[in-house]
């Protein structure tokens, strides 16, 4: 469950010159928290630094990692975060949260934030954005960081979150 309405937040505190448009992938699924945010973007005329895709498949993801200047990922409950691998592995320094199992697969040169800190999180992308050189150093040691996963933990760390998620 990621934090959308923090990080809309935080790119508001960013000045426009200084902002990217932000894809935002996967459904806000809770009626009142979409209407929250919808609201919130409406408020603030944030729609033009919002992206909404109708669809995104998992065979569009590597393009859509691939795109990105910075990956965001400020989820408040999550197993382990393979989403985060994803981005790492395809050269994209992360942004994600400083709780559950975030830090572990963002490793030690991702930036860790609480996921309810607009400051934070703003600070985080401004100083990303920012900073071609501290990007480049993300990424390489991501990738590196990513690849010691090997399929196997991977793969047990799915099957664990699977039963959680069944509650087996």
């Amino acid at each position: 469950s990621s934090d959308l309405l923090s990080v809309i937040k935080a790119i508001n505190l960013i000045p426009a010159a200084d902002r990217l448009p932000l894809v935002v992938i996967g459904e806000q699924k809770k009626v009142l928290y979409r209407e929250a945010i919808f609201s919130y973007i409406a408020e603030h005329r944030l729609e033009k630094w919002l992206i909404f895709p109708n669809s995104v498949t998992n065979d569009d993801l590597p393009a859509v990692y691939q795109g990105a200047e910075i990956f965001i990922y400020t989820s408040l409950y999550e197993g382990f975060g393979i989403p985060v691998l994803e981005a790492l592995v395809s050269g994209v320094p992360v942004i994600t949260s400083n709780v559950s199992g975030m830090s572990e697969a963002g490793g030690p040169d991702s930036r860790l934030v609480n996921p309810r800190n607009i400051d934070e999180i703003s600070t985080s992308i401004t100083e990303l954005l920012g900073d071609d050189e501290l990007r480049g150093e993300m990424i390489q040691k991501g990738y590196l960081h990513a690849a010691r996963f090997s399929n196997q933990q991977v793969t047990t760390k799915l099957i664990d979150l699977y039963h959680q998620i069944i509650d087996i």
